[in-house]
């Protein structure tokens, strides 16, 4: 059994699929269009929290660049739904 990390995401493969290159480049793939911010944001499943201003949103113009942050802004929080 060999274990892969690709993003957040562990793939664990017995040898014979972990020999396989295409697989594990399709788990790849398919992990990239799933953490694709901009995908997570269209499916609204992500709403921010601004606690100096008390305000909450859903809006995908706001969560997008957020997802792509590494550290958020201070008081500020992402909350998922799911």
């Amino acid at each position: 059994m060999k274990s892969y990390q690709i993003h957040s995401f562990e793939i664990f493969m017995d040898e014979s699929g972990s020999q396989n290159e295409s697989l594990v480049a399709a788990y790849k793939k398919l992990f990239d269009e799933l953490l694709d911010p901009q995908h997570i944001s269209s499916m609204g499943i992500f709403e921010s929290l601004d606690f100096l201003s008390s305000a909450m949103s859903a809006n995908p113009a706001v969560i997008e660049p957020l997802l792509r942050r590494k550290i958020l802004p201070n008081l500020f929080f992402l909350m998922g739904s799911n």
